[in-house]
């Protein structure tokens, strides 16, 4: 290392002129996403017909089944969503899913 008072990114690493502190931001994320994330994950592609719920159209919203039921039976509010199950058409959040019963 050249100098210790200087800044990481103005130092000379076998580089012709120095990093500016930009670029230097820049490799350090781009470097660190590389290693961590990887390949990113696959596209879902919406249409196949065998998701469980549909999107209510516009503003339409309808209490969870699951979560609004379990808030309101403890003094809470209801919980509105803008999904619906395609077999018993009831509201319900995509996190709620799995706990749901039609």
């Amino acid at each position: 290392f050249e100098d210790v008072s200087k800044p990481l990114h103005s130092l000379q690493m076998n580089t012709v002129k120095p990093f500016s502190r930009l670029a230097f931001k820049i490799s350090i994320i781009e470097a660190i996403t590389e290693e961590w994330i990887g390949d990113p994950a696959p596209v879902q592609v919406a249409g196949f017909g065998n998701e469980p719920l549909y999107h209510l159209p516009e503003n339409k919203q309808r209490n969870c089944s699951v979560c609004s039921a379990q808030s309101t039976s403890s003094g809470g509010k209801r919980k509105k969503t803008r999904h619906a199950c395609k077999q018993c058409n009831k509201g319900v959040h995509p996190l709620c899913l799995t706990k749901h019963k039609c």
